[in-house]
């Protein structure tokens, strides 16, 4: 019998696992996490895909998110070099996490839901703005996208919301919430897949 995706994403402390393994050498416990996640995706594709496309798109859209945050924790790794019982392991992880994140990608777009397209192809010019750099203020968005400061803000949640984009808090300045918004690799798909 098939595993659950939706059983295993209740259990987020993976991603504290997998910090954990990373920075005492555990190569055995990084091994575990990076094939959990792989059968996670392989089942929420087999699974679901045919069934019930919207919960197999918003499964891997989790565990897309799960996948960036593990990669984003070994990049700091490596670019703190700090020392790590073995940086081999850091350095294979990291490409490990990357490439399921963008196999996770590709089957999303399969599956995707066509209202989430559809906002995708509204906001294209928003992600066409964002592309190509690291990242841009959300108040620096309305000038790029042509919309409105509320109409961008509101887009910009959708497409959080979604997965083409990571919106960033860093805190507040003047007493107004400062998000710095920045490109996901599904929102770069999203960018080819609504030409």
């Amino acid at each position: 019998m098939a595993h659950s995706v939706s059983a295993a994403l209740c259990f987020p402390e993976y991603v504290a696992l997998f910090q954990d393994a990373l920075q005492a050498g555990e190569k055995d416990r990084v091994a575990t996490v990076i094939t959990i996640y792989a059968r996670h995706i392989a089942d929420a594709v087999r699974n679901d895909r045919a069934e019930n496309p919207v919960k197999a798109w918003e499964e891997l859209m989790q565990l897309s998110k799960d996948l960036f945050e593990m990669h984003t924790i070994a990049n700091r790794l490596i670019l703190s070099r700090k020392n790590v019982p073995d940086s081999a392991l850091v350095h294979e992880a990291s490409g490990s996490m990357r490439a399921l994140r963008m196999l996770c990608g590709e089957y999303m777009l399969t599956v995707i839901p066509s209202a989430v397209l559809d906002e995708a192809r509204k906001y294209r010019t928003i992600l066409l703005g964002l592309q190509g750099v690291n990242d841009k203020w959300l108040d620096e968005l309305p000038s790029l996208s042509g919309f409105s400061s509320a109409e961008t803000k509101s887009a910009v949640h959708a497409l959080n919301r979604y997965g083409f984009i990571q919106m960033t808090n860093f805190g507040k300045k003047r007493g107004k919430s400062r998000f710095a918004v920045s490109l996901l690799p599904l929102g770069e798909d999203a960018i080819k897949y609504t030409q």
